[in-house]
């Protein structure tokens, strides 16, 4: 069955491929928001039940492809900007981990003071990095660990680690490890562990060893 729209359906369609605002469109059409999602949900319904068979019907289809592209692009800008925000007012350092690589693929102000280092320093660079030389392999089956656990969905509190920071300090670290319901990315929450003066810093190492 060909695609059936109506002048007004096409003039939405053509609108919002044409790269108008919702706002701009609604002005354009004399419509409200709500009036234009309903119109939307009508065209979207009528070009996927639909069989292209003309070429009106095919340009139909590539402009309801670019019109949905935009929208799910918006969409993740939108998430993305939200995610850099509560990390960013988060008092403790976070790092987006890409869990089965250890890529770092987000960082917040508070990881950037911690560590040292700048976000371009930080970014598409292995999390081991942060992590002592002779405990970096171990590190890798740790987080391969995490992930394959039955309780990778949950977030989950952990021994002490220790990190190290471009200028070479060690810090003993609390941290917090989540891993997200649709990837396999772990969000890490850290904060440096108060230690007395003159208490080793073995203890963090021995707890990895043991973990």
């Amino acid at each position: 069955m060909a695609i059936k729209l109506s002048k007004r359906h096409r003039a939405l369609l053509e609108s919002l491929a044409g790269g108008y605002s919702v706002n701009e469109t609604c002005h354009y059409l004399r419509l409200s928001e709500e009036d234009l999602k309903d119109l939307w949900a009508e065209v979207a319904e009528r070009v996927q039940t639909s069989a292209p068979q003309t070429v009106e019907d095919f340009q139909t289809v590539r402009l309801f492809d670019r019109v949905e592209r935009q929208r799910l692009e918006a969409e993740l800008w939108a998430s993305e900007a939200r995610l850099t925000a509560l990390m960013d007012i988060s008092p403790e350092a976070v790092l987006l981990i890409e869990g089965r690589s250890g890529r770092i693929l987000k960082v917040n102000n508070r990881a950037v003071v911690l560590f040292g280092y700048s976000p371009r320093e930080l970014l598409n660079h292995t999390m081991e990095m942060l992590v002592p030389p002779d405990l970096q392999a171990k590190h890798v089956g740790l987080r391969n660990g995490f992930l394959g656990s039955v309780r990778k969905r949950e977030m989950g509190y952990h021994p002490p680690v220790m990190a190290v920071t471009k200028d070479g300090r060690s810090l003993e670290m609390d941290i917090a490890l989540t891993a997200t319901a649709s990837t396999d990315d772990v969000m890490v929450v850290c904060s440096p562990v108060a230690v007395p003066a003159g208490q080793p810093e073995q203890s963090a190492r021995r707890m990895i060893d043991e973990a």
